[in-house]
């Protein structure tokens, strides 16, 4: 339908269209019409400006030229567009005097052209490449910021630019044009984690030769923007195990063995026939809530995958603790018989933190918000310690005022949400990123949908198995920080363990916190692996087997500083319990801490000598670490045994191994002096030895002392690794 000029404007101003939204309409046009002849005159001067130069060289010049262009890229598969841009505007030639590519094209052929290209040559004569970013947008463009002067530019929306993304940015030309700013030649839209490595190399250019930045940034065009495009190396720098494990069942009641794990409160069914079927174990329950939303997001974190089929039952899982307790459950029941067990491993970038969720949108809530609910989850634990932290968490971050690596973190981490989710919403909706930030106390983002606006949260449901009564909100909220599974709430002892912690960690500084989340952690641990209902009711060698195996099998990256605030802790409980419960395991626990702390100690400082702490601190393989040695030192081991093995005796020169499991075969092994006098008759060692003329160490998982020993008969450990 059209209005007509004398009409009122359908905006509601209460002003004729003429006098209102036509006008606007019209500036509008005018201003689309005025950037369409810009782009059409900025394409009739690169015609001509790649005709004139890259005209000028031979076939066999211009093939090494782009060879040369490429190896300081260091990027050998690039579009020929950026060599191109290179030899245009910032390759000098000896043949041009000197002179880049666009100052010998207005000397020679500039003249020629029309007054108005002559113009606009002579500006990209003037222009110098410049770092910049994305921070802010509104209707009309994207506001970005030079990272290096920190001046800010306005640049309209247009062929170049459709849309803004969040801290992006390029290295690149600028060109002004009635105000607003456009990119000149051929440029990539990076992440923020891209951005900074060019500008590292840019500064670090600088700070070595004294150059100034326009002479800086056109001779390290190739560089620069190479290491903008080169492929990230930190996903094989630093890398993790991941362990995918198989169970394999055979049933003779299929009935009893799924009400036993029925009646955990976890199983959650999606297909059954009578016959087969499959469905999950639900490890914790949540709702994710989203103001830009018109519903809710349902998530189940899964521990593992069931699948029925007759009489046999499958179990997969990638969490280990999952597994073991899942394994720890079906052997309890006669009527299942373990089969089958297979784990497989990859490797996953270092710090990535293994989980599984289903979920469940309420009708009309668009599938992206899946996405957004996802983040949210990944992001909700601000004490959760992250490997580009160096181990601190972001919570531990903004104690110490790390602000710019907080930021920096933060826009990476929007960037990539965005790079995943843009074409999954034609309304260009992001996650999100300032309730995080929020929490974080930090500025918030402009592009996040809603700004200041937007509202969500992710809110754990209360447990299928409803033994959650009595527990607040705030409760369960404290639980799920400490980072104790929600179905270990029904057992009696949890009361205790939440109330000890919050009295003794909550709301203490980072290290606190940390100190006694990992000791509660270790406790509740033991308490499931030697079923443990009752804190009055454990015993003195139950608290001893706590101390010397159970914090070290539950640890594999133990240090001698984490190994002393874990005793504290145990101390500190035991004397909690005491005043609560009328107990007397205060005096038997200070007792057990004064003659294990030395050997536990001594046990950890071996560990270390073969297997350092970076290697073990996200799982990595330790075998590979200790091989890249032996290699190192020129020696590839022949026969290799692994396992559990006791320390029989000790020598002056080497130590007599005896494998748990097979008891029958002596390893005499040789171990260097500094370690050897740690050692002593009775410890235990997991891991693997080789033999080429002697046996050695060849990697070493986990070392208990001797006392570990008879906390923990044989029997009860494993039988391989």
């Amino acid at each position: 339908m059209s209005i007509r000029r004398n009409e009122p404007c359908p905006c509601g101003s209460g002003k004729k269209y003429k006098q209102c939204c036509l006008k606007k309409k019209k500036v509008v046009e005018l201003g689309q019409v005025k950037q369409e002849q810009f782009f059409q005159m900025k394409k009739r001067l690169s015609e001509r400006l790649a005709e004139e130069v890259l005209g000028f060289y031979s076939f066999l010049e211009y093939q090494a030229l782009m060879k040369e262009f490429r190896e300081r890229m260091g990027v050998s598969d690039i579009m020929d567009g950026y060599g191109h841009h290179w030899l245009m505007f910032f390759y000098r030639h000896p043949a041009f005097g000197g002179l880049r590519g666009i100052e010998w094209y207005n000397r020679k052929r500039g003249r020629r052209d029309e007054p108005a290209l002559q113009r606009m040559a002579q500006v990209w004569e003037s222009l110098v490449p410049r770092l910049i970013q994305h921070v802010d947008f509104n209707e009309r463009g994207v506001l970005v910021e030079d990272l290096f002067t920190h001046e800010r530019f306005h640049m309209p929306y247009c062929e170049t630019l459709p849309e803004p993304q969040p801290w992006g940015g390029a290295f690149c030309l600028l060109e002004e044009r009635d105000g607003g700013y456009y990119m000149n030649g051929v440029a990539a839209t990076v992440g923020p984690g891209k951005l900074k490595e060019a500008k590292k190399l840019l500064k670090s250019h600088l700070d070595q030769t004294g150059d100034s930045y326009e002479k800086a940034s056109i001779d390290l065009f190739p560089e620069t923007t190479g290491a903008l495009l080169q492929e990230a190396e930190w996903l094989v720098k630093e890398e993790s195990k991941l362990v995918h494990t198989t169970l394999v069942y055979s049933m003779t009641d299929v009935n009893q063995v799924m009400t036993v794990v029925h009646q955990t409160g976890r199983l959650d069914m999606e297909e059954w026939d009578g016959h087969s079927g499959k469905g999950s174990l639900v490890a914790n329950r949540y709702r994710y809530e989203d103001n830009l939303a018109n519903g809710s997001v349902y998530l189940n974190e899964v521990e593992g995958i069931i699948e029925l089929a007759g009489n046999q039952l499958t179990f997969q899982s990638i969490d280990q603790r999952a597994a073991a307790k899942f394994q720890q459950l079906l052997m309890s029941i006669p009527q299942a018989d373990l089969i089958k067990e297979v784990k497989e491993s990859r490797k996953v970038p270092a710090g990535v933190q293994a989980s599984s969720f289903s979920v469940a949108l309420e009708e009309g809530v668009p599938p992206v918000f899946a996405h957004f609910a996802h983040q949210a989850m990944h992001t909700k634990d601000l004490h959760l310690p992250l490997p580009q932290f160096n181990g601190k968490a972001p919570a531990e971050m903004t104690e110490l005022k790390k602000h710019a690596e907080l930021e920096q973190w933060l826009r990476e981490l929007e960037y990539a949400s965005y790079q995943n989710t843009k074409s999954q919403t034609k309304e260009k909706w992001t996650a999100d990123f300032n309730q995080l930030r929020k929490a974080l106390n930090r500025p918030l983002s402009p592009f996040t949908t809603l700004r200041e606006e937007r509202e969500s949260a992710i809110v754990r449901l209360e447990d299928s198995v409803e033994h959650t009564a009595g527990w607040t909100k705030e409760d369960l909220e404290l639980w799920d920080e400490m980072g104790l599974p929600v179905h270990e709430i029904k057992n009696e002892y949890a009361r205790d363990l939440l109330d000890f912690f919050q009295e003794k960690g909550a709301g203490k500084s980072s290290n606190t916190f940390y100190k006694y989340r990992l000791g509660v952690q270790v406790i509740s641990h033991f308490f499931v692996e030697e079923k443990i209902e009752r804190t009055t009711g454990i015993l003195p060698e139950q608290w001893e087997a706590l101390i010397a195996y159970y914090y070290l099998e539950f640890n594999h990256d133990a240090t001698t500083n984490q190994a002393k605030g874990f005793l504290t802790v145990v101390k500190s409980f035991a004397a909690w319990l005491d005043r609560r419960e009328g107990t007397a395991h205060g005096p038997i626990v200070k007792q057990l801490v004064k003659e294990l702390e030395t050997p536990i100690l001594q046990a950890i400082t071996i560990l270390e000598a073969y297997t350092p702490y970076h290697e073990r601190r996200y799982e990595f393989s330790h075998h590979m670490g200790q091989f890249r040695r032996i290699i190192e030192k020129g020696e590839v081991p022949g026969q290799i045994v692994k396992g559990y093995f006791r320390v029989k005796s000790v020598t002056a020169s080497y130590v007599n191994f005896v494998k748990i499991d097979e008891p029958g075969q002596v390893f005499k092994t040789t171990v260097p002096k500094e370690t050897l006098s740690l050692i002593q008759s009775g410890m235990i060692f997991c891991g693997s030895l080789a033999q080429k003329t002697n046996w050695k160490i060849y990697s070493a998982e986990r070392v208990y002392p001797k006392q570990a020993g008879r906390a923990v008969p044989e029997r009860r450990l494993p039988s391989g690794h």
